[in-house]
């Protein structure tokens, strides 16, 4: 036995007697300990209060523009127009969307 810990004789019990410390043993916590845990959280800024990533906002709205113009060159495909006339409506649908994301990130922006 080692400062009380373990067995008195190793005799009968098919060990070595060798007496090692459990790791999954958790030390309970004052309650001292755990406001100041608590208040090291609290202090952090939330992810709530954080602005959002412009790329990733600019990229987002091209990819719904992009969604847009593959749906109306699916329906176009379907009425059965031709690849050059599918193309040149895309192109102009391209470019009324993308001035009126502009148009409309200008009002946020003001």
């Amino acid at each position: 036995m080692y400062n009380g810990v373990g067995l008195r004789t190793v005799r009968g019990t098919a060990t070595n007697g060798y007496v090692q410390k459990s790791m999954a043993y958790i030390p309970k916590r004052t309650p001292l300990e755990y406001n100041k845990e608590l208040e090291k959280a609290l202090a952090k800024p939330s992810l709530a209060s954080r602005k959002p990533n412009q790329e990733i906002l600019e990229h987002q709205s091209k990819r719904q523009i992009e969604l847009e113009l593959m749906k109306f060159r699916e329906t176009m495909e379907e009425r059965g127009y031709s690849d050059d006339v599918i193309e040149t409506k895309v192109e102009e649908v391209r470019k009324k969307l993308t001035n009126q994301e502009l148009k409309v990130k200008k009002r946020l922006w003001t």
